[in-house]
């Protein structure tokens, strides 16, 4: 059902509160065949790292703390006054912490809503593609 829907990507740019002073670029990606996360791809000059988050974690972490363990997402307002997103990532390798335009996280959540909206996700499912790979 989700053949030919081309995959969503924004790029942002995020201080990193967990190291002040550096900012690092962000794209967010969502494929319609991963219905239910969204990649957050986190690149800076010693390279890149990519989290899987559910997106209902980022849609609710715009207005409410949202996510346990690994990720955490908490909405605030910048120095300036601004809406953003604190987003926190944690593994035995380390933690992240970075804040995120939260208009900018709600326009391209919005835009995947678009693509498949809550309660669609498993008409949008690859398990055929899934077994396949799985069992090659």
């Amino acid at each position: 059902m989700s053949e030919g829907i081309k995959p969503l990507s924004l790029d942002l740019r995020a201080p990193c509160l967990s190291s002040p002073g550096h900012v690092l670029d962000v794209r967010m990606g969502y494929r319609a065949t991963d219905p239910f996360a969204v990649a957050l791809d986190f690149s800076s000059g010693a390279g890149s790292v990519v989290w899987m988050v559910a997106r209902d974690v980022l849609w609710h972490g715009l207005t409410e703390p949202a996510g346990d363990g690994d990720v955490r997402v908490t909405p605030d307002t910048d120095a300036d006054g601004l809406r953003v997103v604190h987003v926190e990532l944690t593994s035995p390798d380390g933690s992240l912490e970075v804040s995120i335009d939260a208009v900018e996280v709600s326009t391209f959540l919005r835009r995947t809503f678009d693509l498949v909206p809550t309660g669609w996700e498993s008409d949008h499912l690859a398990l055929d593609e899934l077994i396949d790979s799985l069992l090659a």
